[in-house]
């Protein structure tokens, strides 16, 4: 095992600045794919709740509470998807421009 260690520690070291660029890479493709991991939960929630709502005959006979319902689910999905807007202007610069290397 001592090894290993040796061999992991020298192979991230600063003459390979390919694997620490892929390092950071994959960090910022992690934190990206947790941010739409937790908007798609949200929009599940919400999708969810629209569901309950129309498998309730009381709220199908009262437009109102039908009403309330959709505003409810389209509230949560746009909130968070305005927070999401927010935590991704956040991500690191360097995130951002080699987002845009790869689009254009």
């Amino acid at each position: 095992m001592p090894v290993y260690v040796w061999w992991c520690h020298h192979w991230l070291d600063a003459t390979h600045p390919s694997i620490r660029l892929h390092q950071a890479w994959s960090a910022s493709l992690m934190e990206a794919a947790q941010l739409e991991a937790e908007f798609l939960s949200v929009c599940f929630k919400a999708s969810s709740d629209v569901v309950r709502c129309l498998s309730d005959p009381r709220a199908l006979q009262n437009p109102a509470v039908l009403g309330q319902y959709y505003q409810d689910a389209a509230k949560k999905v746009a909130d968070a998807h305005g927070e999401r807007l927010g935590r991704v202007s956040q991500l690191p610069k360097e995130f951002r421009q080699r987002l845009w290397e790869e689009i254009c």
